[in-house]
């Protein structure tokens, strides 16, 4: 998680995918054969955790609408909490000016 922090906003686009497609990340790859909704479920909400807390790190505006598409779907913590976090972080970091906004995000 930290190399994705370091290497910044060009990461943004790909972690935003990496939501978004979560359940099909771990369906894939993460799961028994043939797998069950818990784990696609599980894991992809782990999955999506691990990418809010590098996104709210990294501290770019443009992953404001994922993060706040997700957190309407999300009741419970962690992923939640670390929702909030994110874009707590990402909005303190555009007050203070410390936030870039360089890339274009398409939305689906």
């Amino acid at each position: 998680m930290d190399a994705l922090v370091a290497m910044g906003a060009r990461t943004v686009p790909k972690l935003i995918e990496t939501i978004r497609k979560a359940r099909e990340i771990v369906a894939s790859s993460h799961c028994e054969d043939p797998p069950s909704e818990f784990c696609i479920n599980t894991q992809a909400k782990i999955l999506q955790t691990r990418v809010v807390m590098v996104l709210g790190r990294i501290g770019v505006i443009d992953a404001l609408p994922v993060l706040l598409e997700l957190r309407s779907q999300s009741e419970l913590c962690p992923l939640r909490c670390e929702i909030d976090t994110a874009i707590k972080n990402i909005e303190n970091a555009k007050r203070t000016g410390r936030s870039e906004s360089t890339i274009s995000i398409a939305t689906p």
